[in-house]
């Protein structure tokens, strides 16, 4: 029996690696600086609960065995140390990678005290350099070191317990729910050894980046697409927009039309969804996902954090110029980013201070194209 360690311990840990660990027999260690949900945890004997959301009900699933540490304490530390000498399967789900820095001292001192066997690492931060950046976090390390990236394409969100959906808390007496959808197709990287690993609900793809491309700017760009039109018709939740006909089509003309046009001229035939007729039932499915009812999806989690979703490389103009980059316009999408980037400010203000430097031609014809199409609304 291997042991996992997680490093962090929301939705997108506990509905996918936690719970392949938990199936693959593994022991369970997780590392959290929230002191009353590891307390909470412990208390309940190590007992989560998860709400997966189907299209059709709300089923809890029950781990059992998790033990939480915290870093920040001395003991726990020193305890975690300990646990990363044995870890074969460690998985970072942190807000950002901007953690990185603070959690690999101790992980690398602890890798260190034994070699043998290699550790993969599972990095699953939403961003398509996490594993470059952890790996540059950790630097030179004596143990042998597998860091993988992910492309999570399942929804999840940390909700009251109880409710109207009468969700399971996480754990007895906590008061958060952790509700995921049940789409499990979460895929990693695929280096050699991979196969043996003992997390279960993981396909390992030779080759990333494609679908990386997919979930940012396909998946993610429709997704604040339609949080955005949603906004705009006072929808709180995006199940709310089920019955508007005009939005539902809007969101998958987007992502069949715009994104998924460019990215299938971009990677044509390297997997069965770089098709035509692949990527269209995919767009299909997951506008349906965005709108289930029983994963209750926010229209103001959407849309939040605009500094970074508005983002130069991020999903909706990083979107734009993929898409302009194989000689189409996304008329949709250059309209919602006018708009969006449009409530922050002046648009030559804003899109410099978010897009950053340098400030050469490719961001200035943007900023130019963005101010045509606000005008023009």
């Amino acid at each position: 029996m291997g042991t996992f360690l997680g490093i962090g311990l929301g939705p997108i840990q506990t509905g996918i690696f936690l719970l392949g660990a938990h199936r693959g027999g593994m022991e369970l260690v997780v590392a959290d600086v929230d002191a009353e949900l590891g307390a909470a945890v412990n208390a309940g004997g190590g007992k989560l609960t998860l709400n997966i959301a189907h299209d059709d009900r709300i089923e809890a699933v029950v781990i059992d065995g998790v033990k939480v540490l915290n870093p920040t304490v001395e003991a726990d530390r020193e305890e975690l140390v300990e646990v990363a000498a044995r870890a074969t399967e460690i998985c970072t789900a942190l807000p950002s990678v901007k953690i990185y820095p603070h959690v690999t001292p101790w992980l690398k001192e602890g890798m260190e005290r034994a070699s043998d066997p290699t550790r993969f690492i599972y990095t699953a931060e939403n961003d398509v350099e996490a594993a470059h950046k952890f790996s540059e976090a950790l630097g030179q390390c004596r143990a042998m070191v597998e860091v993988l990236n992910s492309v999570i394409g399942k929804m999840s969100g940390i909700v009251d317990a109880g409710g109207v959906d009468q969700l399971d808390p996480l754990c007895p007496g906590y008061p958060k729910a952790h509700l995921v959808e049940r789409f499990s197709d979460i895929l990693i990287d695929s280096p050699e050894g991979i196969d043996a690993r003992e997390v279960q609900g993981l396909r390992a793809v030779s080759d990333l980046f494609p679908f990386e491309e997919a979930k940012l700017f396909g998946h993610n760009a429709t997704h604040y697409f339609m949080g955005w039109e949603a906004h705009k018709k006072g929808y709180a939740s995006m199940d709310e927009i089920r019955e508007d006909e005009a939005l539902m089509a809007a969101g998958l003309e987007v992502l069949v039309e715009e994104s998924g046009q460019a990215l299938v001229k971009r990677y044509l035939d390297q997997d069965p969804l770089f098709t035509s007729d692949g990527f269209g039932d995919y767009a299909k499915t997951l506008v349906q996902r965005m709108v289930n009812p029983y994963l209750r999806d926010l229209v103001e989690r959407i849309i939040r954090d605009p500094n970074r979703k508005l983002g130069w490389n991020d999903r909706v103009i990083g979107a734009i110029r993929m898409i302009q980059g194989e000689g189409f316009q996304p008329k949709a999408l250059m309209a919602c980013a006018a708009e969006a980037l449009g409530q922050l400010g002046d648009l030559d203000q804003v899109c410099p201070e978010l897009w950053g430097q340098p400030w050469d031609g490719e961001k200035q014809a943007l900023m130019a194209a963005l101010q045509e199409c606000k005008a023009a609304v």
